[in-house]
Parts: C-alpha cells; structure tokens; sequence
C-alpha cells in the first residue's frame, strides 16, 4: 500500500492543480518549446506554469526582443492568463 502524506492532501488546494482545458496544454507547450525551467515541485500548478511564462515575457520585453507569434497568440487569446495577470 502506498504511503501519503495526509497532511499535504488536506492542503493541497484543487483551485491552483493544473485543469483540463486548452491554456493549459499551450502553455506547456510553450514552456516545453522555449525550453524554460519551471518549478520542479512534486504538485505542478497552472500558477507555477503562468509564472514561469510571466518571466520569459518580461525578459524578452527588457532585452527590447520581438515576442515570438506563437507567445503574442498566447497572451492575446487566454483568457485565464489575463485572469491570473489581475490577480498579481
């Protein structure tokens, strides 16, 4: 039988746990294709996946680089991110 840690399930909150719907798979996509490093926590979260996106965005944006089209395609069309941007 496995072993779990009670403690972190009753922690855990499912509002932050990766959902199923299309921001989430273009964002690791892109994580994946710009080879970023996110968060290597046990429990990956879209916020984690956002905030790894947050900064490679604000790095092009400081070296004065144009944003790639698939990354502008990104920020314009996702409507959770731009949910998430409010909230930080």
């Amino acid at each position: 039988m496995l072993n779990i840690d009670n403690e972190l399930l009753e922690n855990l909150n499912s509002d932050n746990l990766l959902p199923i719907n299309n921001d989430t798979f273009e964002v690791t996509n892109l994580i994946k294709d710009y080879e970023l490093e996110s968060d290597n926590s046990i429990i990956n979260t879209i916020e984690n996946q956002y905030e790894v996106m947050t900064n490679f965005i604000i790095e092009l944006y400081l070296e004065n680089e144009l944003f790639p089209n698939d990354i502008k395609s990104f920020i314009q069309e996702s409507y959770n991110y731009k949910i998430y941007l409010l909230k930080i």
